[in-house]
């Protein structure tokens, strides 16, 4: 006759079958033979494990995920994922979603134009790509056709009063007179209407903006 004990806590996980007739620890009182789709709290009872959940949309990008506690001993639903991406990039994934993340998507140009609009590439004016960076050739005469990159991003929910960074590297890779650049942020509504500015483009900067609830 088989005989099926209450028990009420499980703390001790599953346990080894080297475990399963030592009947005469206490370990034996608050383990598992096998478990599936459940989770041990650490106040001794089990629950049924929460389904999955879509966290991120990573694209093209190889990534590799690293699981961690924020603080230690947290209970069971906090523990935390950070990705590493191949663009450079680090996201900390919590169970609302992604409490860090890029506005643009392929930031450094790391995996090709992935994501931007090429503009005003008529004439002899090209933009390219080679080896995680952009390459903006405008037509060589004066007031020719420029060469430029454009992205559309929608900025989520609550953070339409955040303040955003943008960092920028230029190079010049022509002898010649180094080109004029111009960084445009603007609303749907207003094209350079956050922030815009010509630079040398051989400059680097960083620029702050507020999309001010746009």
């Amino acid at each position: 006759m088989n005989i099926y004990p209450i028990q009420t806590t499980f703390t001790s996980g599953i346990l080894s079958p080297r475990f399963w007739s030592r009947s005469d620890l206490p370990q034996y009182r608050s383990g598992l033979k096998d478990s599936d789709n459940m989770i041990v709290t650490r106040h001794g009872p089990m629950e049924s494990r929460s389904g999955t959940v879509f966290m991120e949309d990573l694209g093209d990008n190889y990534a590799r995920p690293f699981p961690f506690q924020l603080i230690p001993n947290n209970v069971t639903g906090e523990a935390f994922t950070a990705i590493a991406t191949e663009d450079g990039r680090l996201i900390v994934n919590g169970a609302s979603g992604a409490l860090f993340q890029d506005d643009l998507v392929n930031t450094s140009f790391s995996i090709d134009l992935t994501g931007w609009t090429r503009l005003f590439t008529s004439g002899k004016s090209t933009v390219t790509w080679s080896s995680g960076s952009a390459l903006l050739t405008p037509e060589p005469v004066v007031n020719g056709a420029i060469a430029g990159v454009s992205q559309q991003v929608t900025v989520a929910a609550g953070t339409e009063n955040e303040d955003r960074l943008v960092s920028f590297v230029t190079e010049s890779i022509t002898p010649n007179i180094p080109a004029t650049m111009r960084i445009s942020i603007g609303s749907t509504i207003g094209a350079g209407d956050l922030f815009e500015q010509d630079f040398i483009a051989i400059d680097s900067a960083e620029i702050n903006f507020n999309p001010s609830g746009l």
